[in-house]
């Protein structure tokens, strides 16, 4: 699947996700993609649901070298298993909930990301950058 394809395929989640919710999915600039399950939730076997969650995390400008820290909410921080990056967001240093252990992860589609090893529900929070 080409990265093009993958990230439209992740912003159509992302807003079906939204919807379903009944949430109107806020205007920014996406930045990260958060999955619950490793391999992005194995996104082309359907949408996501319980188990299989999924967010998009915007900004208003896309990455830079000094990029955006995110810390999680407390469902994400021990729920995110594989990330994906967009809009110059190509790198995220990943640190554990204890702040103790940090390592970095590609974000591109098939990159690193697709499961976070150690850091698998167990992130403190995220630096992300290009």
């Amino acid at each position: 699947m080409s990265m093009e394809r993958a990230q439209v395929a992740m912003n159509d989640q992302y807003n079906a996700t939204a919807r379903a919710q009944g949430v109107v999915p806020r205007a920014g600039i996406p930045i990260m993609y958060w999955y619950q399950n490793v391999d992005y939730n194995n996104f082309e076997s359907g949408p996501p649901g319980p188990g299989h969650e999924m967010t998009t995390i915007t900004a208003d400008d896309p990455c830079d070298n000094a990029g955006y820290l995110i810390t999680p909410t407390s469902f994400w921080k021990g729920n995110v298993s594989s990330i994906a990056g967009n809009n110059n967001c190509n790198v995220a240093r990943v640190y554990n909930i204890g702040l103790t252990d940090a390592d970095d992860f590609s974000l591109f589609i098939g990159g690193r990301g697709h499961w976070l090893e150690r850091f698998s529900d167990n992130v403190g929070r995220f630096q992300v950058h290009a």
